[in-house]
């Protein structure tokens, strides 16, 4: 075969190649639901952006990645229960964004409970409440915020050094009221301007913290403070990527 022909049979090679890759190429529109493969799975995803360069900008849940056009990188998929419910969210999430310079439209969540009098009797009603205050808050650029509050409150007893004595600022002269119960705490991150919706709208840890115990004190200022905590939770988080609590 001379050179002529040599180079005609690999220019027919090259263009059946080519065609054949072009022919795979994936048409979507934004919105649509896909899959993309990731080492060896195929991950949920939606069309972010229309085909660019060969590729696909996606959303997959908090992350916002790039996908090459072809059938062995990206595919069709039918929406799932879950990702139209989490679609749903993030939509209505972003369009009743707290708004303002309070600490929580910072975070995206509603604002931590505040308790502007501490001197009251103590009942359950009340450790709830200093509680929920005493949880609540922003502490080392982190959202500290809870919700499914339960507390049961024990009779009163004596200050006792070992017990008590890590409480801050706790009276020794006052009655220590040993606290059980459960709650659910959300640690929320402050978004960032390059998230995506789900990012900004889902930047929650939740951890249940279902068998909790502490205790109710006084101050040296007379001002109740209620803490407690389940010891033996895991220390990694039940579910991440969840939305800030609406309510306690």
């Amino acid at each position: 075969m001379n050179v002529c022909k040599v180079w005609m049979v690999w220019g027919v090679l090259l263009f059946a190649s080519f065609g054949a890759a072009y022919g795979q190429v994936q048409q979507f529109h934004v919105g649509d639901a896909v899959e993309i493969q990731m080492a060896g799975t195929w991950r949920p995803c939606t069309i972010a952006a229309p085909l660019v360069a060969g590729g696909y900008d996606v959303h997959c849940g908090p992350l916002d990645l790039r996908a090459k056009a072809d059938a062995d990188h990206i595919r069709a998929a039918a929406p799932t229960a879950a990702a139209a419910k989490a679609q749903a969210e993030t939509a209505a999430a972003m369009k009743n964004r707290p708004q303002g310079n309070g600490i929580g439209a910072q975070y995206g969540t509603r604002e931590p409970a505040a308790c502007a009098n501490r001197g009251g009797p103590l009942n359950a009603g009340t450790a709830k409440q200093y509680f929920i205050c005493d949880a609540e808050g922003e502490k080392a650029g982190i959202m500290y915020l809870v919700t499914n509050v339960s507390i049961q409150v024990a009779n009163s007893r004596a200050f006792n050094w070992n017990q008590d004595s890590a409480s801050t600022a706790i009276d020794a002269a006052q009655p220590v009221y040993d606290l059980h119960g459960s709650f659910d705490q959300y640690l929320c991150r402050k978004p960032s301007p390059l998230d995506n919706d789900f990012a900004k709208s889902h930047n929650c840890q939740l951890y249940e913290q279902h068998n909790a115990e502490g205790r109710c004190y006084k101050n040296t200022f007379g001002e109740w403070h209620c803490q407690m905590a389940d010891g033996h939770r895991a220390a990694w988080p039940n579910a991440k990527d969840q939305m800030p609590p609406a309510g306690h």
